[in-house]
């Protein structure tokens, strides 16, 4: 009887140990869900999404090549948040190898994507694979671009870019002249 008693005992430990994870991991989804959303009143919900004027979130990681990235090492960093599959992002990528050479000398470019498929003319671009980092930034469409200026602070945020040409203006005061 008494053997019967600690296994009955066991499994339920075992069964609050399961519930209790499952408790937490509920809670934090719960949680990361409320942080994406904000309320503006009279009952409206809206993505809660970055705004110029904010701190940007901390960015220390290795690119792809191994270079180390802080979000403030140069005076603006451009954070292009894009997806290798989508066709607006595609077009952008065909052309970054020409442009990053075209920034102004305390202008860096760096490309943040959740997938780890790179073309063979992106590998010497500065490009992060972290998914974590477009939660960090809340980043609701592709492609986005942030431009983070100094001290980390946010500058621009840009998430209705339809093509390379309005990439390209989105970011044409960070692109040097030419005489």
């Amino acid at each position: 009887m008494n053997t019967f008693v600690l296994i009955v005992l066991g499994i339920i430990m075992v069964l609050l140990i399961i519930e209790m994870v499952f408790m937490f991991k509920l809670a934090k989804l719960i949680a990361t869900f409320l942080n994406r959303i904000m309320f503006i009143g009279d009952d409206k919900v809206r993505p809660n999404r970055m705004v110029s004027g904010r701190t940007s979130p901390q960015i220390n990681k290795k690119t792809i090549n191994g270079k180390k990235i802080n979000v403030y090492d140069n005076e603006y960093q451009l954070l292009l948040f894009k997806d290798p599959y989508c066709s607006t992002c595609k077009d952008i990528s065909n052309h970054l190898v020409e442009l990053v050479p075209k920034l102004k000398r305390n202008v860096e470019l760096v490309i943040i994507q959740k997938d780890t498929l790179v073309t063979e003319a992106e590998k010497h671009l500065n490009i992060i694979i972290d998914k974590k980092l477009f939660d960090d930034f809340l980043i609701t469409s592709l492609p986005t671009l942030i431009v983070v200026g100094e001290e980390g602070m946010i500058v621009k945020v840009s998430d209705i870019i339809g093509s390379y040409n309005s990439f390209v203006e989105e970011i044409s005061t960070f692109i040097k002249k030419v005489s």
